[in-house]
């Protein structure tokens, strides 16, 4: 007898443990888990347990650190810079990235890679939506939305809000270009695939709807503004 737990919503490399994951579009599982997850890992020099690895559980602030670029030289895709939470681009071996690791959990760290194996006790890890919120809230991103375009699903505080095809489409395009004013034609374009007539309304009843989901101020929007006569503006900075 099979018995559903759920569906995996996305697949998601963790190349430095506790730090920010890398999606996977498909990802081979072998002895030692997924090809560069969990290859490397801060270790806490003062504890001398059976695992003086350092989390998130000990630092929450590490998931905000972003893993970037891949190390052609490594047989595997593992990260070669991290970007921190204040948008510093430092490579992974670099004293400053280890300095502010250390002066953050306020003791210090040193990082270590396996070339066989993983810093678990498990080869997958398998990470729940009610989790993902959790984890949010400890690193202060109480507010925060993820989008995964893979699986077409949006998560507002580690809960996932249902949205219409068009909707999701929609806030992929204005989260895409953050930060830009994007034209009603343009969106309609986008969306619907078709010339803009000047004088549907659809692209407004949709921005009203989304904004009704993602618990913006319907009075006063300040996560999707409103730029009159120009467009729409999403704020990235409003998520956090």
């Amino acid at each position: 007898m099979r018995i559903q737990l759920g569906h995996i919503q996305e697949v998601v490399r963790y190349p430095i443990k506790s730090m920010a994951g890398v999606p996977a579009a498909a990802a081979f599982l072998g002895w030692h888990g997924l090809a560069g997850d969990r290859r490397l890992a801060f270790r806490r020099l003062d504890d001398r347990g059976g695992f003086p690895w350092l989390t998130a559980s000990k630092l929450p602030e590490l998931i905000l650190h972003q893993p970037l670029g891949v190390d052609e030289l490594a047989g595997e895709p593992l990260p070669t810079h991290v970007r921190t939470p204040d948008g510093q681009i430092l490579g992974i071996w670099s004293a400053e990235l280890h300095h502010r690791v250390s002066d953050a959990f306020g003791s210090l760290v040193d990082l270590m890679q396996l070339k066989h194996g993983i810093f678990d006790d498990a080869s997958v890890s398998v990470i729940t939506l009610p989790t993902m919120g959790a984890i949010c809230q400890s690193a202060g991103q109480e507010y925060s939305l993820y989008i995964q375009p893979t699986a077409r699903k949006v998560l507002l505080s580690g809960e996932e809000v249902v949205l219409s095809s068009h909707e999701y489409d929609l806030l992929l395009a204005l989260a895409a270009q953050a930060g830009q004013i994007l034209s009603r034609e343009f969106l309609f374009n986008h969306i619907y695939n078709r010339e803009y007539d000047g004088l549907d309304r659809t692209i407004d009843v949709r921005i009203s709807q989304l904004r009704k989901k993602l618990n913006d101020n319907a009075e006063n929007p300040t996560r999707i503004k409103t730029i009159w006569g120009k467009g729409y503006l999403f704020i990235a900075d409003a998520w956090q």
